[in-house]
């Protein structure tokens, strides 16, 4: 076959491959299960609190407490600790055959209980509800505490697919550079895990991709339906951590006309006070949840955030500094930097992802509508917003009173904020044959590659290969 011909038979095919939200589901779901099985038990990033979370909540016990003095928590199966404690180092992937074997060997009392902590307990249930009701699957099965990771992990996986595959079918013409943000190694392996990341992956980018698509498309009609769709997905963003809430400033991105004119100030109102007001109550009454700050190493959230208004200029450039610094460490920990974020993937995978990502932002398809410039500004102010949420967060948190440095931020937090940078950035600039051909092979053999050189790099942590 001549080398024309060969270009032309691609082309056709090409021209040919649709998005099908179904397939894409299947394989998203099908590519998570390797992260599932090969990442050993709490090895992704507090997976053991996540898991607590989700186990308390499958019991309905929505209100966990905080000893006077003590870290927040519930009474919960004592089993559930040593099971813990079975798996040794959480941050070793390597587990020694043994402790599979005691963590295997443990079941589950539920008459036999004792107190136990875990940090996401301040966290609303809402980002918990899917492996909290695979939890509950799972114990009606009688499955013991190891079996009920894995079906915590395999409900995040099925409602986090779905809920990325539906983002993905609403996504238009920055559609081809979210699928690479959702394709991410990081994004699959945080979405086979019992981390709250799965839901709110899944629900940040469908609320994203859902605004926007009415806000762009003209032929995007907004019925009741898709406005009471749209409160309830700024009532869900408002229960989950920063900067989550902030994306339902993106409402306003949609024209007032499409609002319906006069009814534009209402909804936009609505939305606005579905995403806000919830996370200001829930994180009023989980306030009493919150550990005592520790006097010795000077962290005060309260007296960090009025530093931070008397000084806003050191603040922000401590957040320049630390992106400047730090900001290809969280490039990588967002592509792929896996277990708890010390297992690394060859540099060709944080390269490969930068390229490939680039590519899909400058092709997108000719004939879809594009933002117009506002629109843009608009998107770039909330990423601009939500990295500096991110580093606020952190900063009270994590880090002394004025310390001249912020501890604590991680990559996989920018996550949803990459996929807004789809969006704010998508154009068709190099939508030709010459470019948009090569880059569509180029896509097709990165992401499997990244895929398979992870699940290598994830088993020969642990020791299986």
């Amino acid at each position: 076959m001549t080398l024309p011909a060969l270009k032309n038979l691609l082309q056709r095919a090409h021209e040919r491959v649709r998005f099908s939200k179904r397939w894409f589901f299947l394989l998203y779901f099908l590519a998570g299960i390797p992260y599932l099985i090969l990442t050993g038990p709490f090895r992704t990033p507090d997976e053991r609190n996540h898991f607590l979370r989700g186990y308390e909540i499958s019991e309905g016990r929505l209100h966990p407490f905080r000893p006077s003095g003590g870290f927040p928590g519930d009474d919960l199966p004592a089993s559930l600790s040593r099971l813990s404690e079975a798996l040794g180092n959480h941050a070793d992937h390597h587990i020694e055959p043994s402790q599979i074997r005691l963590a295997r060997s443990l079941q589950l009392v539920p008459g036999q209980r004792e107190f136990v902590e875990f940090s996401t307990a301040v966290y609303s249930p809402v980002a918990y509800l899917a492996s909290a009701s695979s939890i509950l699957i799972g114990r009606l099965f009688g499955a013991g505490p190891l079996a009920l990771v894995y079906f915590a992990r395999a409900g995040n996986l099925l409602v986090g697919a779905w809920l990325i595959s539906l983002a993905m079918s609403h996504a238009g013409f920055a559609r081809s550079g979210a699928l690479i943000v959702a394709l991410f190694p990081m994004t699959l392996a945080q979405v086979a895990s019992a981390s709250a990341d799965a839901v709110s992956y899944g629900l940040s980018f469908l609320w994203i991709a859902l605004v926007m698509e009415i806000a762009v498309d003209q032929n995007a009609g907004l019925s009741r339906k898709r406005i009471v769709l749209l409160v309830c997905l700024a009532l869900a963003l408002s229960q989950l951590r920063p900067p989550y809430p902030l994306f339902g400033l993106l409402v306003f991105l949609i024209p007032p006309k499409r609002l319906g004119g006069k009814m534009a100030i209402l909804v936009c109102s609505a939305v606005l006070a579905a995403s806000l007001l919830p996370a200001l109550a829930w994180n009023a009454a989980s306030a009493r949840l919150f550990v005592k700050p520790v006097a010795e190493q000077n962290i005060e959230p309260a007296e960090q955030a009025r530093w931070v208004m008397k000084h806003p200029g050191p603040f922000l450039h401590r957040v320049k500094q630390d992106l400047k610094t730090r900001g290809l460490e969280y490039w990588e920990q967002l592509v792929g930097r896996l277990g708890w974020l010390n297992i690394r993937l060859p540099s060709w995978v944080f390269l490969g992802g930068a390229a490939v990502f680039k590519q899909k932002i400058f092709t997108s398809p000719t004939e879809s509508p594009f933002p117009l410039w506002w629109q843009r500004v608009v998107l770039a102010l909330v990423i601009v917003a939500g990295v500096v949420a991110i580093e606020f967060f952190l900063y009270l948190t994590f880090n002394p009173v004025g310390s001249p440095f912020i501890f604590g931020v991680q990559g996989r937090y920018f996550t949803p904020l990459a996929l807004t940078a789809a969006f704010a950035f998508s154009n068709s600039r190099l939508s030709r044959p010459s470019f948009e051909l090569p880059g569509k092979i180029a896509c097709l053999l990165f992401v499997p590659s990244a895929h398979i050189c992870a699940f290598f790099v994830l088993a020969r942590a642990a020791g299986k290969i």
